[in-house]
């Protein structure tokens, strides 16, 4: 990786990328880091994982792996569920709360 930002642009890093403990990525979120989105004023989710940061030349985006809540059954009987949601832009993603 060269010395400027713009060798991110249009890319993705994820977590099938071997990691760099020395590396930080110049986004606010690192793969693996939890994190809450704000989807309204009255809509905060709270737990959510990092799994993809991706790059283009105005804005970081992010994919993540969000915690739900849903009705207890056989196939989930803690009553939750992980979904995946692409590309949310950064300016809704803050630390976890």
């Amino acid at each position: 990786m060269g010395n400027s930002n713009n060798d991110l642009v249009n890319q993705v890093l994820d977590d099938w990328d071997e990691p760099n403990p020395k590396q930080k990525l110049p986004s606010n979120f690192q793969v693996g880091e939890q994190v809450s989105i704000l989807f309204r004023p009255d809509f905060l989710v709270t737990k959510a994982v990092v799994t993809k940061v991706h790059f283009t030349a105005s804005k970081v985006q992010y994919d993540l792996d969000v915690h739900i809540r849903i009705a207890e059954s056989d196939s989930h009987p803690e009553g939750f569920t992980t979904t995946r949601i692409h590309n949310i832009d950064a300016a809704i993603v803050s630390p976890m709360e």
